[in-house]
């Protein structure tokens, strides 16, 4: 019985330690499974940080990120009409005006406005469509062709469709907002304040990607915030404020005068004119409207042309087939002056071209088959004046070409993407650009 009993305890013994074993091993991988979550918990940020994250108005979009092309130094390329889409925006083709299938130009268009691109240009064009006015603004780096598709950088998207788009390298994130989300998103910042609505209109809204934001009170004043620091810029004092996107700066009515102010709340040109309307992007240059009268001062309230004159430029609805971009400033150097019943031409530095000898410029009484009227000559930089139911041809130096030469009637026929120019003497027709070119081969 003893060796029985012995044996007996020696198995019990043995299952024993061999049960304490099994928990060893179990309890030192529980621990393992522990540390291991643990773990994968801790690093998680870090599988975070570096895997991109894409945005649209705080919401993920995971079709954004894979057509996106990010460069080894961080810069940014985005496949122009690809974008389009997801930013609320049609993209075509060509150019909007002169439409065609090159692929070496395109352009995006929502209800309010069209951009422009083209290769190798960091120039996009921008054409208002409620107002047809034409402006540009300048991408950090120019459009690249690659796989056929036209490609424009961080900075081209946000000129081009309003957004603010920002990038954290650290973060890996891309944020892109709207213009129209981020003023719902600041709305309430400007009732803090004390406003009752913030302005809704196109161009003033786009005050809000420079973190601004044009609002009135109850008292229908209007203001400017800065929605970052929930401080105003411009006291709500104003009749009416309206934002110029192209030099970022704000219109300002009060007691029926206007003037401008900058976005950092400095008076660059006083409040005392009638109206002010920005008519030349590149020499910085506003029509005013004084007693009744018209004039021409620069950025710095400098007077290029004395506001005394009756007219400035021509009436572009009468010449819709001659392509008048501007129609203060035509062939981006003549402005049309009329005082006094006659006109004059002088040049954008404010220099005299002519004398008041002129009717009128342009010729709109052609009775000619498919003519149109005709205002300039683009290509030879020529402006056709009007003297007494005559007209002449006039240099962009004032100087009436043909040794003065008058004409019945000038006119132009456009056929698709052409367009000739033709002038009439003693019901004799000849081709305009072939006596331009003439002369132009005689003075070489």
């Amino acid at each position: 019985m003893n060796l029985m009993d012995d044996e007996a305890n020696k198995f019990n013994t043995k299952q024993t330690d061999k049960s304490k074993k099994s928990l060893r091993i179990i309890l030192v991988l529980m621990i393992l499974l522990i540390i291991g979550i643990i773990t994968i918990i801790a690093i998680m940020p870090l599988f975070k940080q570096t895997t991109l994250s894409v945005q649209i108005d705080g919401k993920e979009n995971a079709k954004l990120k894979s057509i996106l092309n990010i460069q080894e130094n961080g810069q940014i390329y985005v496949p122009i009409k690809d974008v389009a889409q997801y930013l609320g925006y049609e993209s075509f083709n060509g150019n909007y005006i002169n439409k065609s299938e090159n692929t070496n130009e395109c352009y995006v268009e929502d209800n309010n406005e069209v951009a422009n691109f083209k290769v190798e240009s960091n120039r996009i064009e921008k054409i208002n469509k409620s107002t047809s006015k034409q402006s540009y603004l300048i991408a950090d780096e120019p459009v690249l062709l690659q796989d056929g598709k036209l490609y424009t950088t961080m900075d081209g998207i946000k000129k081009a469709f309003n957004v603010v788009f920002n990038y954290n390298i650290d973060n890996k994130k891309i944020s892109i907002y709207t213009m129209d989300y981020l003023v719902k998103q600041y709305t309430n910042n400007a009732k803090k304040l004390g406003y009752e609505e913030v302005s809704t209109g196109f161009e003033d809204k786009k005050a809000i990607l420079e973190g601004l934001l044009i609002a009135k009170d109850s008292k229908q004043k209007y203001g400017v915030m800065d929605v970052q620091n929930n401080e105003n810029i411009l006291e709500p004092k104003y009749d009416k404020i309206s934002y110029n996107s192209i030099f970022e700066d704000f219109i300002i009515q009060s007691n029926d005068k206007y003037g401008i102010i900058s976005k950092d709340g400095k008076e660059k040109i006083k409040i005392q004119y009638d109206s002010i309307q920005l008519i030349s992007q590149d020499s910085k240059l506003y029509l005013v409207k004084s007693s009744n009268k018209y004039g021409i001062i620069d950025e710095n309230e400098k007077v290029i042309i004395p506001i005394n004159c009756d007219t400035l430029g021509i009436s572009s609805k009468n010449f819709e087939n001659n392509n008048i971009k501007n129609n203060i400033i035509l062939l981006n150097k003549i402005i049309p002056i009329k005082i006094n019943g006659l006109w004059a031409l002088y040049d954008i530095e404010g220099n005299k071209l002519t004398d008041f000898s002129y009717n009128s410029f342009g010729c709109t009484s052609s009775k000619a088959q498919n003519a149109s009227s005709i205002v300039v000559i683009p290509d030879y930089n020529v402006v056709i004046g009007n003297k007494n139911k005559k007209y002449v041809l006039i240099n962009e130096n004032g100087q009436e070409l043909l040794n003065g030469m008058e004409f019945d009637e000038a006119y132009l026929i456009k056929n698709y993407d052409q367009t000739n120019y033709y002038v009439v003497k003693d019901k004799k027709t000849y081709d305009a650009a072939e006596l331009l070119e003439e002369l132009k081969n005689r003075n070489s």
